[in-house]
């Protein structure tokens, strides 16, 4: 118990950081003059760093110490931090941005982690519950990030990020180092007989890459739009946006304890069959249906619509653990766990690298428009897994 402690402090800490980088770059970049495309591009940039991170991760998930992997990918996220705040114009941004949010690619060896200490009829709860540690560090790197970016300025601003980073590495020290390879009993479980894990995956994880690409759209410009088209003060956008981390917390501790495990379900693709939770799949469905009302809710207007659609989008943020248990239903979680998690967080990764370079070109055509897309593309998948569930059969 003690050893989650930590690395639930360790998490708070990263995640307040993160999000101070990821909040705040866009309105960096306008600062030094950057336009709409510039912000799109540098955000790109900075997700492209962390997915390119995600590389070596892939290969070494399994082999070194998950504890020296995320030593590792969030200094080098601090390193990047710190460029940010000595940056004074837009260029000199660009290496920092590559670096600064690379410790998002630690996270599958932490979900594996997560995953293989949970008992398998209670994994999606246990993953949920887990990863709730990080947008409570988004509420306060989205609030705290606006009193300081408005009073002291951006070097401050990053700065402090830095020193969090440096906190949550010094909280991960007390924490056992384990070797992915090793596992525990949970760890060892084989994957369905017949079953060939890394095709399943692959299955999934490109139209999931898609898909995600097109719900993220309105991310990078959540910011810009409520300083541009609301005119909100940076106090009050940094408030604000935080409020999508209450959402994120909310919705984490929801299917933390809700839906039930309501059993196993099977569905044919082509020749393979895909074997997942039902409970997984509602869990899923309704995510996407809180997105889709997202998508229509907050560029209607005002102040009060904004803070019910960023009540409603932090579901979004629950679409990745749920993704990691509908992987472990689907695989198993024997050897090679982190590899696969690592595979498919690059796929979202590129899917968010994509996605604020095509969202600075969609937004600077109009500015509701990555939210209507957005919005359309979450009530089609909505309908697409209502219609999965329809069609799939109950197993025992």
């Amino acid at each position: 118990m003690k050893s989650a402690a930590w690395l639930g402090l360790a998490l708070f800490l990263w995640s307040a950081a993160y999000n101070i980088n990821a909040n705040f770059l866009p309105l960096t970049a306008r600062d030094l003059g950057a336009t709409s495309h510039g912000v799109g591009l540098i955000q790109g940039i900075a997700l492209a760093g962390a997915a390119l991170a995600l590389l070596p991760i892939l290969w070494l998930g399994d082999r070194f110490s998950r504890r020296s992997i995320l030593l590792t990918a969030w200094g080098a996220g601090a390193a990047g931090t710190l460029e940010v705040a000595l940056a004074r114009s837009f260029s000199a941004l660009i290496p920092g941005a590559f670096l600064m949010l690379a410790g998002g690619a630690a996270v599958p060896a932490l979900a594996a982690l997560a995953t293989e200490v949970a008992p398998a009829n209670s994994r999606r709860r246990a993953i949920n519950g887990i990863f709730g540690a990080l947008p409570v560090g988004l509420l306060a790197g989205s609030a705290v990030g606006g009193i300081i970016a408005q009073h002291l300025g951006n070097q401050a601003l990053y700065l402090t990020s830095a020193s969090l980073s440096l906190g949550a590495m010094l909280a991960l020290l007390p924490v056992p180092a384990s070797r992915g390879a090793a596992g525990t009993a949970a760890g060892r479980e084989d994957p369905p007989a017949g079953t060939r894990p890394w095709v399943k995956l692959l299955l999934l994880g490109i139209p999931a890459g898609i898909a995600y690409m097109v719900l993220s759209l309105p991310s990078s410009f959540l910011t810009t739009y409520l300083r541009e088209q609301a005119g909100l003060s940076l106090t009050g956008t940094g408030f604000v946006t935080a409020v999508l981390a209450v959402g994120q917390v909310g919705w984490s501790a929801l299917f933390a304890v809700w839906p039930g495990e309501t059993g196993q379900a099977e569905v044919g693709l082509g020749p393979a069959r895909f074997r997942f939770g039902q409970g997984t799949l509602l869990a899923l469905t309704v995510c996407l249906a809180a997105n889709a009302l997202f998508g229509l809710l907050f560029p209607a207007g005002g102040t009060v619509g904004a803070v019910i659609a960023l009540l409603l989008r932090g579901a979004l943020f629950s679409l990745q653990p749920l993704g990691l248990a509908l992987v472990s239903e689907l695989t198993g979680t024997g050897a090679g766990l982190t590899g696969r998690y690592s595979l498919l967080a690059l796929v979202m990764a590129a899917a968010l690298a994509a996605a604020p370079v095509a969202a600075g070109f969609i937004y600077a055509a109009h500015p509701t428009w990555p939210f209507a897309i957005a919005g359309a593309a979450a009530l089609a998948g909505t309908l697409v897994l209502i219609a999965l569930r329809a069609v799939s059969r109950p197993v025992s």
